[in-house]
């Protein structure tokens, strides 16, 4: 199996739990170009969100949520305009618990 292949079964074995929530938020990409999204799922180590703009796998974003630095994460899948996200470094479990408290759907 090669390594893309790989990365997405990965990818599709979900390791913690989403929490259901609604974030006006920013994608910045390419360091200079920022889009607004509204996250509509959250984890540990990853977000979905839909964006208007077109982004390929593997595409490093950084997502700003409010009163947040930016959180760097990688594009993971896509389907149309809704995408998911891994981050690169996952939240710990005490701000996770605090976002999905503050923004629960």
């Amino acid at each position: 199996m090669d390594d893309y292949n790989n990365h997405r079964m990965n990818v599709n074995r979900r390791v913690t739990d989403r929490k259901d929530v609604i974030i006006k938020a920013t994608l910045r990409v390419y360091s200079t170009l920022k889009i607004a999204v509204r996250v509509e799922d959250l984890s540990a180590t990853g977000f979905r969100c839909e964006c208007i703009y077109d982004l390929s796998i593997g595409t490093t974003v950084w997502l700003t949520l409010p009163n947040m630095t930016g959180l760097q994460a990688e594009v993971v899948r896509r389907r149309d305009w809704m995408y998911g996200f891994m981050f690169t470094q996952p939240l710990y479990p005490a701000i996770l618990d605090h976002i999905a408290r503050t923004y629960h759907r």
